[in-house]
């Protein structure tokens, strides 16, 4: 009986032991609750200040142009890619401050079509192109994704293209004005002859640009291990800084002023002082370099200046112990918006 008692009156303590404790939880939910919600409240706010807008907008295209493609060492991998490219930006609106980061982010979404042309002026070199299976699938798509033309960049029109395989949809000619979102320029524009055909080439390039669009160049640079080499061979010279190379073909190496006075204003960097193009001792040996004396004769392309710098790289033969110092010019332009 006093087992039975005492077990009993444990578990009267218990149940009443067990009312307290759930009498004191429910009294600390009441205490905490409004602490709880000023957390929810705060956690709210916060997600809500930080917050990603994501806005959408309708698929366009995206046009990357190489001019002096040759076979298509440039063009051919960019076919290679994701036909649909993602060109998400990320902007902040708000007081970025140091105690308070109250900022909206706002995101694009910008999903376009890559639309990749390539324009040479060998004939030769675009039919070599438009065999290769990359691209004459991405030719073959509905609309294509893929153009190529012969295009001599030094002429006055970028319309004057070989018509093959450069219609759209309608089968109306596409025009080369304004085209490239990017544009590239890659060892073409030392083949020219320094002079007006040089400089009207670097104002047809940069026609090619839509509002905004940026043009990437690199080429030879002022005495790069090539030109020091034909420096010192007879008859190579044909005026300062051109020079006729073994195959026939003509190079010219760039001073940054010169990439300077052909894309941006026509000016080495000083606005009260104008480029004066190299003209020379071997103008009979070509015709086109006859009479290019330029001084305030044209501006340049008038194109915004991102970058403008030499590469330098060294390359060592072990076999021969002989070193070859390699200089290039490399520039990216911008067309105002």
């Amino acid at each position: 009986m006093l087992r039975l008692s005492s077990s009993s009156s444990m578990k009267e303590r218990e149940k009443k032991e067990g009312c307290g404790c759930a009498d004191e939880d429910e009294q600390n939910k009441k205490e905490e609750s409004p602490r709880m919600k000023m957390k929810a409240n705060q956690k709210e706010n916060d997600e809500e200040t930080n917050a990603v807008f994501f806005h959408e907008e309708e698929e366009e295209d995206f046009t990357v142009l190489e001019i002096g493609c040759g076979v298509g060492n440039t063009v051919l991998p960019l076919l290679e890619l994701d036909p649909i490219i993602d060109l998400s930006d990320e902007r902040e609106s708000g007081n970025n401050n140091d105690n308070n980061n109250n900022s909206n982010s706002i995101k694009k979404a910008k999903k376009k079509r890559l639309i990749v042309w390539g324009v040479d002026f060998s004939s030769v070199a675009i039919d070599i192109l438009r065999q290769d299976p990359r691209y004459f699938s991405a030719a073959s798509d509905s609309p294509p994704r893929a153009y190529s033309a012969v295009w001599d960049i030094t002429s006055s029109s970028l319309s004057s293209i070989d018509p093959i395989g450069t219609f759209d949809s309608n089968n109306d000619f596409i025009t080369l004005q304004a085209i490239g979102d990017i544009s590239i320029l890659l060892f073409c524009l030392s083949a020219i002859s320094p002079g007006e055909k040089m400089r009207q080439a670097a104002r047809n390039v940069a026609n090619t640009l839509k509002p905004g669009g940026v043009l990437l160049v690199r080429d030879y640079g002022r005495y790069d291990a090539a030109q020091m080499r034909l420096g010192t061979k007879p008859c190579k010279k044909v005026t300062d800084n051109f020079y006729v190379k073994h195959d026939g073909t003509r190079c010219y190496y760039f001073h940054l002023d010169d990439l300077r006075a052909l894309f941006g204003n026509g000016n080495n960097g000083n606005e009260n002082e104008t480029y004066n193009y190299p003209h020379g001792s071997k103008d009979q040996i070509l015709n086109d370099v006859n009479n290019t004396t330029t001084t305030n004769q044209s501006p340049g392309a008038g194109l915004e200046i991102l970058e403008l710098k030499y590469i330098r790289r060294t390359y060592g033969n072990r076999a021969e112990n002989k070193e070859r110092r390699r200089v290039w010019v490399q520039g990216r332009f911008r067309k105002p918006p």
